[in-house]
């Protein structure tokens, strides 16, 4: 800040002398020349010679001014003198401290180049000048030696065999009304019928309309879908014919009925011979083998067989629900007709 007060104050003072010297100049009278005649044989041979110049004029075209005066431009200053703003320095001067180059300048070592110049060797550029380097991206750490695996470690495992696929086979179907009728009479010894006017008639048959049984007028095809409507009128003749055949077997054993002509095949009571709540595990355990043959068609392997478990779980959990013996009983008959493998094949 000092030194940009003492050159704008020598400025000012270059600027006063200049327009003092230019103000004489104006103002005083020109001096007539003093010329001599000189003497034919004298030296010059009789030229003319003009008398100095006044002190004060301003230098002419060429000459050097004096100290603390300004340069007329195209004028270059003598050295130790500082070039004023806009002036050009001299080849080989280095700016002092605080001063920015003009363009065209080169600045020295350790100096920031201004904004769109291209920096010399060494320079550090400015964010924003046109050159600047792209950061070069940082190298990624490598691995410790207690990370990687050694290669005799790795082991691939070997996925197993996929299971044997089953051979495709067409879907179940439901029975037809005619057919769930005769499977109802063949497996309990007994049709589902109610009384109507004195006689016996087939439920099934009062409710073919109902069940979709196909009159030939108003349909064709018979609907043989597992509606909600089906299974409810399926359950109705399970618990009907199931009940009254445990009431005639109880009443056969006792001697109080009448023998029973069945309908159907007589596969015998529910229980076999015996007495319903005088069967042992193992009595209990072939009755379920035998029922399962009787209603479904399946023969069991064994004992552990997944289809016997559940139909011993069954029994065991009815004989909690009622004392009379032969609960379980109705219960086995009721499931094994409700139960898919009756109704469809």
């Amino acid at each position: 800040m000092r030194k940009q007060s003492r050159r704008a104050y020598q400025t000012l003072l270059n600027l006063l002398s200049l327009s003092a010297l230019i103000c004489s100049a104006c103002t005083a009278p020109s001096p007539e020349p003093d010329v001599q005649l000189m003497p034919s044989g004298g030296a010059g041979g009789g030229a003319v010679e003009m008398a100095d110049q006044e002190a004060g004029e301003a230098p002419t075209a060429g000459e050097m001014p004096t100290a603390g005066e300004m340069p007329t431009a195209g004028e270059t200053p003598t050295a130790g003198e500082t070039p004023t703003a806009g002036e050009m320095p001299i080849a080989g001067e280095t700016p002092t401290a605080g001063e920015t180059p003009t363009a065209g300048e080169t600045p020295t070592a350790g100096e920031m180049p201004i904004a769109g110049e291209t920096p010399t060797a060494g320079e550090i550029p400015i964010a924003g000048v046109i050159g600047e380097p792209e950061p070069e991206p940082e190298p990624e750490p490598e691995p410790e030696s207690s990370e990687l695996i050694p290669e005799e470690t790795i082991s691939v495992p070997i996925a197993e065999p996929p299971p044997p696929v089953d051979l495709p086979h067409r879907p179940r179907r439901r029975l037809n009304l005619d057919q769930l009728d005769r499977a109802i009479e063949q497996s309990v010894g007994l049709p589902w019928t109610e009384t109507s006017r004195g006689r016996q008639i087939r439920s099934l048959s009062v409710l073919s309309d109902t069940l979709g049984k196909p009159d030939f007028i108003a349909q064709t095809v018979e609907d043989l879908s597992p509606s909600a409507l089906f299974l409810k009128f399926l359950d109705d003749a399970a618990r009907s014919v199931c009940v009254e055949r445990v009431e005639l077997d109880l009443a056969s054993q006792s001697g109080l009925g009448e023998p029973t002509e069945w309908s159907g095949e007589d596969w015998g009571p529910l229980w076999g011979e015996g007495v319903p709540g005088a069967l042992s595990a193992t009595e209990v355990e072939a009755r379920i083998h035998a029922l399962m043959i009787r209603f479904h068609g399946h023969e069991p392997t064994s004992a552990e067989d997944a289809r016997v478990a559940y139909w011993r779980w069954l029994f065991e959990t009815s004989s909690f629900v009622s004392d009379a013996p032969e609960t379980p009983w109705v219960a086995l008959c009721v499931a094994m007709i409700t139960h898919p493998d009756f109704y469809s094949y």
